[in-house]
């Protein structure tokens, strides 16, 4: 059974990507990125966007040629519901996920079983960040759209997976003592229900939380974290993103991608771009379903380049890209 204690992270879970060169990073970016173009073009949304905006007979270039073109809305993907934003044939489509937001209007993505492979292949990056490992039992307290994602994710570390979907907490807890789980992935607001109302839960073998779904605030970091006697790690995603950008074990910000986006920030009543702090905007790079490009996600957020090589033997900056907190936009 794995034991609670602090898990090294000198290891890295895929070599190729997390040491590339800042070289191979920016070709990589490139080239994924003409792909997405070409791919999301196809679509009625981005067809009209892109002649709109000039882009018609244009093609990328370089990765300064990003900023130049049009940016993505909510209200685009509304209005471009239920098919609009697809580029591919319908029967290619494997799976749906939405959201309505404050409106009721769905927000769909879809996702073809390539794309479910990608997510898995960042996914398990991002988690062996964490420090879950193949040794882990990793129980899961979440939706199931997004428990058959993360399954994928954590199998490919090797991780066993026990899905429960939230509620019941005396059974969530049975069955962490039972099995001997040392992972559990879940909302805080849940989990802190689940320690105030099962005390016990600190003696548990559970030694790494994974939080999602809710903004976490510091406080009910350390609360968590004192009521399980665990480490918890916070996870940046959305139905738009259809990932998860995780922290590492230093708990500074959540890393993202750089294979699997481009993320940039911009001034949320402007939209020129901005150094650092702003609002997130992303760019998918490997999506077939539902390409996006350059995506207002509402999130005020900061990213920072500071690196601790030393810690992951990784040579990129990228890697260790860094979103400090997000508050949603009043726009």
């Amino acid at each position: 059974m794995p034991s609670k204690g602090k898990v090294s992270l000198v290891a890295i879970l895929d070599p190729g990507i997390e040491r590339a060169s800042m070289e191979k990073i920016r070709a990589i970016q490139l080239e994924r990125l003409k792909w997405t173009f070409a791919r999301a073009r196809k679509s009625r949304l981005y067809q009209r966007m892109v002649k709109d905006s000039g882009w018609g007979k244009r093609r990328i270039r370089s990765l300064e040629d990003l900023s130049g073109l049009p940016m993505t809305t909510k209200e685009d993907l509304r209005n471009s519901y239920p098919f609009g934003a697809v580029p591919v044939a319908l029967d290619k489509l494997v799976l749906f996920s939405h959201s309505s937001g404050t409106t009721g209007k769905i927000i769909g993505i879809y996702h073809t079983s390539g794309d479910l492979e990608t997510i898995a292949i960042i996914q398990a990056r991002s988690y062996f960040g964490t420090g879950i490992r193949k040794s882990d039992r990793v129980q899961l307290m979440i939706s199931p759209v997004a428990g058959y994602a993360f399954t994928k994710s954590l199998h490919r570390i090797g991780a066993l997976t026990v899905f429960t979907g939230p509620g019941n907490p005396r059974g969530q807890l049975d069955l962490i003592n039972d099995l001997g789980v040392s992972v559990v992935f879940g909302q805080p607001s849940f989990l802190l229900h689940l320690a105030e109302m099962q005390p016990d839960v600190v003696d548990s073998p559970v030694r790494i939380i994974i939080s999602l779904g809710e903004p976490l605030t510091v406080a009910m970091r350390e609360q968590m974290a004192g009521a399980w006697g665990a480490s918890v790690y916070s996870v940046f995603g959305s139905t738009e993103l259809a990932a998860g950008f995780a922290e590492c074990e230093e708990h500074n910000g959540h890393h993202v991608p750089w294979d699997a986006f481009i993320v940039e920030t911009i001034d949320p009543q402007t939209g020129e771009p901005t150094e650092d702090r702003g609002e997130m905007v992303f760019t998918t790079l490997c999506r077939e379903g539902t390409p996006l490009l350059r995506y207002r996600t509402g999130d005020l957020v900061r990213m920072d380049g500071d690196a601790s090589p030393e810690l992951y033997n990784r040579r990129t900056p990228y890697r260790h890209l860094y979103i400090r907190g997000h508050f949603r936009c009043r726009r």
